[in-house]
């Protein structure tokens, strides 16, 4: 039996709402988010001096590995290391809620990611982490992971679903999978990792000094250096894009 038209408009407009809210709800749900990853501390037990690297290091690692997810705007680390180089101090405290609103305008983000890391007298390896909102100044909350050494990077990608999920951001299968990409390797790879990068940010000091021979030097030894991180890690693929890099400039400045 067909119903009267003025019965069928008023059965659509009851089941037009059911359709259409969900979809108001994702838009919602899809909202980009941007942060930058700032700095991390090194508040090591053990190895204190050793582990003095992996504050630039984890900082890097952590920008790669959120880099990942779609629904992520995440500032460069060149970006984030030019601030800081042009502050008075390396370390930038974004407890402080003038300086996180300033550093967020400055970088364009709504959050901010600082935290520590520390080596235990019982041979354990902590990451801890502070977001922020750059807007208000205020902690949106704290994270850490707890493991073995050579588990650093299963710590880290935990710590990105962490991350995300407290920002609202859910994970697809995809960008699961392109976490996974990243196993587990050599603690001591990752380690000779962020030692490269500290070699490789003193050749671009001594670079934008004029100081061209000697830039050159220090790329050199971070191009070997980022290759055998390559080869320590279990073939992590940044050090070898790095190394890439530091060929790019040695030959450029040649």
């Amino acid at each position: 039996m067909t119903l009267p038209s003025t019965i069928q408009h008023i059965v659509l407009l009851c089941i037009l709402p059911v359709i259409v809210l969900p979809c108001v709800q994702q838009d919602v749900g899809a909202q980009q988010r941007t942060i930058a990853v700032i700095s991390f501390e090194n508040r090591s037990i053990v190895d204190h001096d050793a582990m003095e690297p992996l504050e630039q290091g984890l900082s890097d690692m952590l920008t790669t590995e959120l880099s990942k997810i779609q629904r992520m705007t995440v500032c460069t680390r060149e970006r984030v290391q030019s601030l800081i180089d042009e502050s008075d101090s390396m370390k930038i405290d974004i407890a402080d809620q003038h300086t996180a609103r300033k550093l967020g305008k400055a970088l364009d983000v709504e959050v901010l990611l600082n935290g520590s890391y520390s080596t235990l007298l019982n041979g354990k390896f902590r990451i801890d982490i502070r977001l922020v909102f750059t807007k208000t100044g205020g902690a949106i909350t704290t994270e850490y992971e707890i493991g073995e050494r050579d588990e650093l990077y299963t710590m880290l990608q935990d710590l990105v679903r962490k991350i995300t999920s407290d920002l609202g951001v859910q994970l697809s299968v995809g960008e699961e999978d392109r976490l996974e990409v990243t196993r587990d390797g050599n603690f001591s790879g990752y380690l000779k990792y962020a030692q490269a990068l500290d070699v490789s940010l003193e050749g671009k000091k001594l670079q934008k000094q004029g100081k061209i021979p000697e830039a050159v030097q220090a790329f050199k030894t971070a191009k070997m250096m980022f290759q055998s991180a390559w080869r320590e890690s279990g073939e992590y693929e940044p050090a070898r894009a790095r190394a890439s890099d530091m060929s790019l400039l040695i030959l450029k400045l040649q």
